[in-house]
């Protein structure tokens, strides 16, 4: 199946912040980098997991490795790249494979957009 990039956008605003993550870690900066660092090296992974996943139609691992990166994403946003894959883990757990495609491409999309932003405060920028 094909994908258009009209069928695809990311979030118009991203909901990640610095003071967010500062508090969500009690105001931590070492403790939120190395969160920070720890996404940034595991994201691949879990994002190789998903295209195969979805390059498979395997319904029940998309599911799974969908959660997973879910879960690691929502400790810097509960918008964005978290939402898309809420959307590819509703996917899999319904058997939706016709729909997984250009749910990965708006999952991609949203973590283009995140991952600079924690690339700049991993490197003690300031990140929005």
């Amino acid at each position: 199946m094909a994908v258009s990039p009209a069928d695809t956008h990311t979030s118009d605003t991203n909901a990640w912040t610095a003071d967010a993550l500062l508090a969500r870690v009690g105001g931590e900066a070492e403790i939120a980098r190395e969160l920070v660092g720890l996404f940034i090296n595991e994201c691949p992974r879990m994002l190789g997991a998903i295209r195969t996943s979805v390059a498979a139609g395997d319904a029940q691992e998309i599911r799974r490795s969908a959660h997973l990166l879910k879960g690691s994403v929502s400790n810097f946003t509960e918008t964005g790249a978290a939402t898309a894959a809420l959307e590819l883990e509703m996917i899999g757990r319904e058997g939706r494979l016709q729909d997984a495609p250009r749910a990965l491409v708006r999952l991609e999309q949203e973590l283009e957009a995140l991952l600079p932003q924690l690339q700049e405060f991993a490197a003690g920028g300031d990140a929005l």
